[in-house]
This record gives structure tokens, sequence and C-alpha cells, in this order.
């Protein structure tokens, strides 16, 4: 009987034991099945996007990818708490991210954006997206959206498969309480804090750690360095800016009110030619490298004939459109956060064209605007339509990577036309990266060099670059002497090269590093160009040294164009400081201070700037 017990007590035991352990894994498996779908279904679709937009893998940090995973389970949850059902949650959940993974590659397709959160319409509007995705594509286009799509397509038929294994459905309970969590967190999300965005600027987006030179140029390699889900809400967040601290609205006031500076009229309303030529840089200057001849002989030249213009630079490297938003609004980067891109962000509605622009300035003086663009990385054309330009052209879309042989015929066609002419060009000729098999034949020869092999042929392609471009500079200034209408051009580069070798050892610090401190940020963000004109101006009122948000309105101030007192606040200091950016600010006779170094009287005039740009760029 003693034994029979034993038994009895030893196979409940094991009985009791087995169903501790089935009822374990069960429910640990209905556990486990819905965190692995809302955690990285957005990083498998992240991966996804990637590969067919890049070909490569997504470059995350560990701060993007958990950002991106906690975007993803709160959405998750919140449809959890809608249905009750893991099931049901789980095919709406992956349902959707099909749906988004089509509509953002079809949008991409036809805008070269991707989805942003302002798109609902387009998302919602099912007859529009029918008819466009159907009405006026070919099946082999229609194939294109399609293979990621499939993609994220067996991820969900998995997840659905697993969730209907292991499905599980929620207490009444339990739905309140995650649907009233979840709406916290979208709140929270949907309406940042000054100190929310600041924290997410720092901790997720590291806008502390942005380069000019690698820095994204459109929202759709935004969402390949941060992640879709993350770069989709970065874009979002981008939209919020707060009113300063200290913020005086008073003192703006009094200060656009006290500026009233009559145009001097003496350029009369000439043609005005603003080219920024891709990375134009003396690469002479260069230590431990010499050319067999002088890669831009009519650059040199004109310094003599024309005005020698040094141009502060907010950016080095990269992100031209940053030096094209200061030289056009008067604008300054240094009050936006490091890495903003206003084209990108401030310029997406007819709202935008309340903003300063001098090109607004200009079309209400009768001037004809024009942007011409090597290639536009940035997919710019409603920024600038909005901006105050009356005609886009991005010649890439024509010619692959137009040269500026093909650009400059394109800007004589406009001034044949004899109206009068404002256009900005922004050149693709210098453009990286420099291989050595970018063009057929050189000009340029490396007569002797301290660098490595690698680095001379980098060196010698960007030498054939600047070539080719400053050749192009004499084509124009040469044809402008044969026209009647008076006619200035403003030749600067929009920033230093970026000679990066296949280490990424950046060729320009041996020109760079040579000095310390203020001298060296100095040459990091100068931009030495020319000023030249077919007609007898006196340039002599035209600083040495300007900052890139004063160059296009100091000359405009020459001309009879009446220009608002914005802009006539901008001129009023040109004579306590020229230019300043976030490191430097110079002064018209070219002295540089550390920009933490400035004066008292700098420093007021700073703060105002700051609360005016607030108030004119981003409180409307």
């Amino acid at each position: 009987m003693k034994e029979e017990k034993v038994e009895s007590e030893y196979k409940y035991n094991e009985f009791k034991e087995k169903m501790k352990k089935d009822f374990f894994d069960d429910n640990a498996k209905r556990l486990l099945v819905p965190m692995v779908n809302m955690f990285f279904t957005f990083f498998v679709f992240n991966m996804v996007f990637c590969f067919f937009e890049y070909g490569k893998a997504t470059p995350l940090v560990l701060a993007d990818i958990l950002f991106s995973m906690y975007l993803g389970s709160i959405t998750y949850m919140f449809l959890l708490g809608i249905f009750g059902r893991t099931l049901a949650t789980t095919i709406v959940y992956n349902v959707l991210a099909c749906t988004l993974m089509f509509i953002n590659k079809l949008k991409i397709m036809y805008v070269g954006e991707p989805i942003y959160f302002s798109d609902v319409k387009f998302l919602v509007n099912l007859v529009d997206l029918s008819k466009l995705a159907f009405g006026n594509m070919s099946f082999k286009t229609i194939l294109v959206p399609l293979f990621p799509t499939f993609i994220m397509a067996v991820w969900t038929l998995l997840m659905i498969f697993l969730n209907w294994r292991y499905r599980s459905k929620l207490s009444v309970k339990s739905r309140v309480i995650l649907l009233v969590a979840t709406c916290i967190a979208f709140l929270v999300l949907a309406h940042p804090t000054r100190l929310f965005k600041e924290y997410m600027n720092e901790n997720i987006y590291k806008i502390d750690d942005y380069e000019d030179f690698n820095s994204y140029v459109d929202n759709k390699s935004y969402y390949y360095y941060y992640g879709f889900a993350s770069g989709m809400y970065g874009n979002y967040l981008n939209k919020f800016f707060f009113e300063p601290l200290d913020y005086d609205e008073e003192k703006v006031n009094e200060a656009l009110n006290g500026a009233n500076i009559k145009s001097t009229g003496e350029y009369g309303n000439p043609n005005i030619i603003l080219w920024l030529s891709e990375s134009f840089f003396d690469i002479q200057n260069l230590e431990g490298v010499e050319f067999y001849e002088d890669p831009i002989p009519n650059f040199h030249e004109y310094l003599k004939i024309g005005k020698p213009i040094n141009v502060l630079s907010p950016s080095y490297g990269g992100a031209s459109e940053n030096v094209a938003f200061e030289l056009l609004t008067g604008g300054n980067m240094k009050y936006f956060p490091n890495g903003y891109i206003p084209i990108m962000s401030l310029y997406d509605s007819e709202e935008s064209s309340k903003i300063p622009s001098i090109v607004q300035e200009l079309r209400n003086n009768k001037y004809k605007t024009s942007y011409i663009f090597g290639k536009d990385y940035y997919n710019s054309k409603k920024a600038y339509m909005n901006m105050g330009f009356d005609n886009y052209v991005d010649l890439s879309k024509e010619y692959g990577e137009p040269t500026d042989k093909i650009i400059t015929e394109e800007v004589i066609k406009l001034l044949d036309k004899k109206d009068r002419q404002f256009i900005t060009v922004a050149s693709y000729e210098a453009h990286m990266p420099y291989n050595h098999n970018k063009y057929r034949d050189y000009d340029v020869l490396v007569k002797s060099s301290s660098f490595t092999i690698e680095e001379i042929e980098t060196i010698k392609t960007y030498g054939e670059a600047i070539h080719r471009a400053d050749e192009q500079l004499k084509v124009l200034y040469e044809y402008i002497q044969t026209i009647e209408e008076p006619t200035i051009i403003i030749f600067i580069p929009d920033h230093l090269p970026y000679l990066y070798t296949s280490n990424n050892k950046d060729i320009m610090k041996n020109y760079i590093l040579r000095e310390d401190g203020k001298e060296n940020y100095f040459k990091k963000y100068n931009n030495k160009g020319v000023l030249l004109a077919n007609y007898d101006v006196d340039f002599s009122k035209i600083p040495d040294y300007l900052g890139a948000d004063q160059l296009l309105n100091t000359i405009v101030q020459q001309t009879e164009v009446e220009l608002g007192p914005y802009y006539d606040y901008l001129y009023s200091n040109i004579d306590l400081y020229a230019g300043m950016n976030r490191f430097v600010l110079i002064e018209k006779d070219g002295d540089v201070f550390l920009e933490d170094k400035k004066s008292k009287k700098i420093e007021k005039v700073d703060y105002i700037r700051r609360d005016m740009q607030y108030k004119l760029f981003l409180s409307k």
C-alpha cells in the first residue's frame, strides 16, 4: 500500500509538472509571437525599404532601432486595444504595413519622395489611388512596388500563421488599459514639447554628430539613415519650432520699423546671374601638389578685372541647399538646429510664400526668376516655386549628369529672351565622387605630389572638374559682353569640396588643418568667388568679406529694387559684422572671431536676428 501511494503521488506530481510546463510553454508562445510581430515588423519593413531603394542594409544604430520598435509596438498595442484579439490585430497591423510599403514605393516612383504623416489624404483616398496605380501605369511599372510588397506579404503570412496557432483574447479591462496608454503615447508624439524635441534630437537623431558632406539630401535618404518609422517621425518633428526662451517681439518690431534704407539705384536694374559653382576651390592651395598648368586660369584672370569676394558658407563639403537658402532669403542656418534643411521642411506649402525671399522681391520688381539645377538631389521644385521662382529646371531629368557646358547654354537661352532676368544656377560639374574614370580625357595633370596614388587620382579628377567649370565661366562672361542688357555675374562656390578616398580620408584636411582655432574654421567655411559685369559697375561698395546671408542682399541694395524692412535691417548691420555661422564671424575687412567670442554689441544684434528669423520664418 505504501509503495502504491508513493507511485500515485509520483504520477500526480509528474502530471502536475507536465501541465505547468505545457501551460507555461503555451502562454509563453502566446506572449512571444505578438511581441515578435509588434517589435520586428517595422524593422523588417525598414530592411526591405533600404534594400529596394539603396541595394544595401540600413546603417541604423541601437537608438534608431529601439525607437522604431517603440513606434511599432504602440501601434500594435493600440490596434490590440481596439480588436481585443491577437489574430485580428496581427492581420490588420501587417496588412497596413504591406499597404504602406506599396503606396510608399508608388509615391517614390512618381515624386521621388517617401510617405509623410501629412499624406493622410493620399492614403485614404482609395479611388484616386486606384486610378493612379492602375490607370496611369503599365503592368511592368506596377511590378516595381509589388516586389517589396510581396516580401512584406510573406512576413505577414508568417505572422498570421504563428498567431493562428497561439492566438489569444484580451479582457475588456486589459483593452481599456492598452487604449488609454497608447493614446497618451500618441499624444506625446503628436504634440512634442521643447524638452521632448531636444531630447529626441540629442539622443535619437544625434544632430550634433551631423556632417554637411555626409548629410541626407532628401527625405528618402533621411528615412534610410534613421529608419523608416523613426525617419518618418523625425520629418514630422522637424516641423515643430518653439519660441526662443527670451523672445522679445517688441525689439524685433522696433528693429524692423527703424530699418529704412533707400536703395542707391547705382547699378540700375541689371540681369543678375547667381552661379553656385559646385565645390569650386583653387586646388593649387592644397599643400603637397603641383600641376603642369593652372587648372583655373580664367578665374584667376577675372579676379584681376572683377571683384574678388570671400563668402562665409554655412556648410562644408555638402548641404548645398542650405547655402542657397541663406543667399536667397537672408536667413541664417545658425538659428536652426544642426542638420536641419529648410528647403525640405519649411517650404512644403503655399503658406511658405509669406516667408521673406529676395527672389520674391525681385519678381515683384518685374524680374523673371529662374532656378537651373545640374542635378536637384533634394527634389525641391515645389519649395523653390513657393519661394518665388517662376521657372525651375532640373537638367538631370534630360541629361543624367549635365556638364557646366549644358548649364551655360541653358542660361544663355534665358538671357536671349531679353526679359529682366534673375537666374540662380546650382552647377554639377565638380560634384563628388571624384573617381579616376570620371572623364575620358584629362587636360589637368599632376606634376608632382606628396600624396598617395589614390589621392593623386582624386585630386587630378577634381582638378579636371573645376577646369571645365572654369572654361564655362569664360564662355558665360564673354557672352554677356555681346549683349546690351546690363548683367552681373555672381560666381561663387557653394562650399569647399569633400575630397575623400576609399577609406574615407578627407584630403582637404591637408588644407584646412594648417592653423589653429578660428583660422581653421575660417578656412573650412570661406569660399572665394568673383563678381563680374558687362557694364561700368563700381563694386567697391561690396565688402571683400560677406556671409552667404548678406551677399545677394548687399548687391541688390545697390540696384533700383526696393527691398523690404527685413533686408534693410540686415544690410544696416554690415559695418558691425559681415557674416556669421555657427563657428565664426567675420568683419567686412576680413577680421575673424570665434562665434562665442563676439562682442556685447554684436551679441545684442545676434539675439534680435534670431528672434526676427523666428517671427518671419517660423511663427507663420
